[in-house]
């Protein structure tokens, strides 16, 4: 897997504007999170990935609205190869009761398109 780093100039072009970023990555892990260390929220581990909980179609709106976890490496793989439903499911329906504790059950199902509850 490569690692998402800042783009960054050299040379000559050093000095104009930095290259943005494409619209899929918005975010690197330290651009969110910062350079200290963070804490994986399933195994309590050294994070070092960001997990969108609703992907696919819903990665927009996880990024909108928070819907992303900092993760361990290990935790992060298992959960994305589908090796732990368990703790996806865990995720998801925890980001909807979040959610729900300020909004609708309408209004989930109009941002994500299915409840997890």
């Amino acid at each position: 897997m490569m690692r998402r780093t800042p783009l960054k100039r050299t040379g000559w072009l050093s000095n104009r504007t930095p290259i943005k970023r494409g619209k899929r990555y918005a975010m690197t892990f330290t651009e969110r999170f910062g350079t200290g260390w963070v804490q994986c929220v399933l195994c309590g581990g050294t994070a070092s990935e960001s997990h969108h909980v609703y992907g696919g179609g819903n990665r927009k709106q996880s990024e909108k609205y928070g819907f992303v976890e900092t993760l361990c490496h290990k935790c992060h793989k298992n959960i994305t190869d589908g090796k732990a439903p368990a703790q996806d499911m865990l995720l998801k329906k925890g980001h909807q009761a979040i959610f729900e504790q300020t909004h609708t059950r309408e209004e989930w199902l109009q941002i994500i398109g299915r409840s997890y509850l």
